[in-house]
């Protein structure tokens, strides 16, 4: 999914912090350092550059990711901490545990409309590349398009507007603003943000 030279940007924030495919592959090599064995990894996943580099990062390596919404309480995260088992928890750090996965397991989202404990659903690597590259071709997304993240990395729709731009070699603004903020168009506009997701 990353391709391109390490000085092409990925990822920009309305404060002008930009992340490049070297960024990520630094961020891939931090992450192997942990000399973990593909832990299935829970990821806080905010609106802001560290946790969707992460999430990039620990797709292109494979490992198996949980993005969890990171408006959770303490004790939402500590309940699917203890039934999952994760081996590495973001922010944070390895847990000393390693739940086996499924070899084709890359992604974990919650279902829509899920309460109490939340349901799981599982993506393979392949079945995110192949949305991605289908959106990418029917939005005729290229290299000098940016999109936005309007929506939260947890949520599915969020989640593909990161992996379609990236598979075209396009950009992502990273916000936690909404449709509603007054600064959200606004941003949008500087940052040259060509595509808004709906």
């Amino acid at each position: 999914m990353l391709t391109g030279p390490d000085d092409r940007i990925v990822l920009v924030d309305a404060e002008g912090c930009e992340v490049t495919i070297g960024d990520v592959l630094t961020r891939m090599e931090e992450l192997r350092a942990t000399e973990l064995d593909r832990p299935l990894t829970f990821l806080s996943a905010g609106q802001s550059l560290t946790p969707v580099t992460d999430f990039l990062a620990l797709l292109h390596l494979g490992w198996p990711v949980f993005l969890m919404d990171a408006g959770w309480t303490t004790e939402q995260r500590q309940r699917l901490i203890d039934l999952y088992r994760p081996g590495l928890i973001l922010p944070g750090g390895p847990t000393g545990t390693n739940t086996p996965t499924h070899p084709d397991l890359a992604v974990l989202l919650t279902t829509s409309g899920s309460t109490g404990s939340p349901k799981l659903v599982r993506l393979a690597k392949r079945n995110i590349e192949t949305n991605a590259r289908q959106i990418a071709q029917s939005l005729g997304l290229r290299p000098d398009d940016r999109g936005v993240t309007a929506l939260p990395l947890h949520y599915s729709f969020g989640m593909s507007v990161v992996t379609s731009h990236v598979l075209s070699g396009s950009s992502v603004l990273v916000t936690d603003k909404g449709l509603l903020d007054q600064d959200f168009f606004t941003d949008v506009d500087r940052c040259g943000v060509t595509h808004l997701p709906g």
